[in-house]
């Protein structure tokens, strides 16, 4: 019992750390064959500290112990992060950033712990068991409340983009600085009982904030970086929707000229009569003088009625994206009923409009055909309340969405490459310092943006 008493407690450092990594479970990407990567990881750690430890333990000497001290905590943690980027998919930087989050968590939780230990030892009244049952509930309240902290913070894009190597040099550097203090600490006094009060207290409150500012710097660094990230993302699919917008205005006044020749060309026929038009032989054809057939006639007239069907809002953007987007869905079997007056949102911009409503009839779209709703209406209103401009755009579900910090969650697999589309709406919303709410009642999911006018 001893024996592996004395070699946990040798070991402690190495299996701390290792506790320290759990909290960050939610952003690792596991590779194939864990369970065999884990396991070799987990024992050839453990054996290089033991025969670390064991080494060390025939060492003497003011210098010698505390440098052989430092160079096993800083080679320790170094094998850890080796262990991690064998284990998880990610490249090197980020693994040692994910190497140094986990020290600096087992730093503050060893401070934390040597609190409780220090008191039992100035009261004189040290319990192994009391002590033990102290340290496993430290372990779990505070690497609980780790996690949580993460999961709040990271919960609708737990990811990371770290390409900022200042950041993480400055943060090896303090991170080699915290083990260096902290070995010269243990090796400035023998037991708590040598240890002045004011000297404890001062020394555990700067380490504990020392570790609490780099991890804030860190993380505030990645959360810049993820925000630049995602502006440029944003920004690209803004661009590219301008240039969609100007092809499909194209394409729409193309399609008008075209209905207006079919139209014309159909009435002219009429007037001819529905009998048939005469050939030069005295006959009757069964069909149009340049030999197109009543059936083909008969698919013209209908497809020119689903076209006069669309309706003209008084904004020719939203005109474009509405005629654009009900014909994509009429041929995947859904429809658009929309009554829309466009004059109200005559002072957000073109592309705006066209990437607001095209982002929003696209998620409605997709949603239909993926959960594949009996109901395949998508319906959208833009209307006047007071001095307001109201849209509203609903689609039924099967499954409610998540909606995380005011934005649906995208059901894809990709979510790193995904969900930038209501991403661009809120952005467009806020331009016009204007309102979006995302709701889901009665089976029915609905986007609701509000405009002053």
């Amino acid at each position: 019992m001893d024996l592996v008493f004395d070699f946990f407690y040798k070991n402690g450092f190495l299996f701390e750390l290792i506790i320290a990594y759990t909290p960050l479970i939610m952003f690792f990407h596991p590779r194939k064959r864990l369970v065999v990567r884990l396991l070799c990881c987990f024992f050839g750690c453990v054996l290089y500290s033991f025969v670390f430890t064991l080494l060390m333990s025939f060492a003497s000497g003011p210098v010698l112990l505390p440098v052989l001290n430092i160079l096993y905590f800083a080679s320790t943690a170094a094998l850890t992060v080796l262990g991690l980027r064998i284990c998880c998919d990610m490249d090197g930087w980020l693994a040692l950033f994910f190497g140094i989050t986990a020290y600096l968590f087992e730093h503050i939780f060893y401070r934390l712990k040597s609190v409780y230990q220090y008191i039992f030892y100035s009261v004189g009244c040290y319990d192994p068991v009391v002590s033990i049952a102290c340290y496993i509930g430290l372990t779990i309240a505070f690497y609980l409340f780790v996690f949580l902290t993460l999961r709040k913070s990271f919960k609708s894009n737990p990811s990371f983009l770290l390409n900022n190597r200042k950041v993480m040099i400055t943060a090896i550097l303090a991170t080699f600085l915290a083990i260096v203090l902290c070995v010269i600490s243990k090796y400035s006094y023998d037991n708590y009982h040598n240890l002045d009060d004011g000297i404890f207290i001062v020394e555990t409150v700067f380490a504990i904030s020392c570790c609490t500012l780099i991890l804030n710097n860190m993380f505030y660094g990645v959360r810049i970086l993820n925000l630049q990230a995602e502006h440029e993302v944003v920004t690209t699919l803004y661009n590219n929707a301008k240039k969609q917008y100007e092809a499909s205005k194209q394409n729409v006044e193309l399609l008008n000229i075209k209905y207006h020749d079919l139209k014309y060309y159909i009435n002219a026929r009429d007037k001819g009569g529905k009998g048939g038009v005469s050939d030069n032989n005295g006959g009757v054809s069964d069909g149009t003088s340049d030999g197109t057939s009543d059936g083909a006639i008969q698919e013209t007239l209908r497809l020119l009625s689903d076209y006069e069907t669309f309706l003209k809002t008084g904004n020719e953007a939203l005109d474009v994206i509405i005629t654009e987007k009900t014909m994509q869905c009429r041929s995947k079997g859904m429809d658009v009923n929309c009554i829309a007056d466009g004059s109200l949102l005559n002072k957000l911009e073109d592309v705006d409009i066209y990437t607001l409503f095209g982002n929003a009839l696209d998620n409605a779209a997709e949603s239909i055909l993926r959960e594949n709703c009996p109901d395949k209406t998508i319906e959208l209103f833009v209307t006047r309340i007071g001095n307001m401009a109201k849209i509203e755009i609903s689609n039924s579900v099967v499954t409610p969405p998540k909606i995380v910090d005011g934005l649906p969650v995208t059901l894809k697999a990709d979510k790193n490459n995904h969900g930038y589309g209501t991403k661009s709406m809120q952005r467009i919303v806020e331009k016009y310092q204007g309102y979006l709410v995302f709701s889901c009642k009665d089976s029915r999911f609905s986007v609701n943006i509000i405009f002053n006018l």
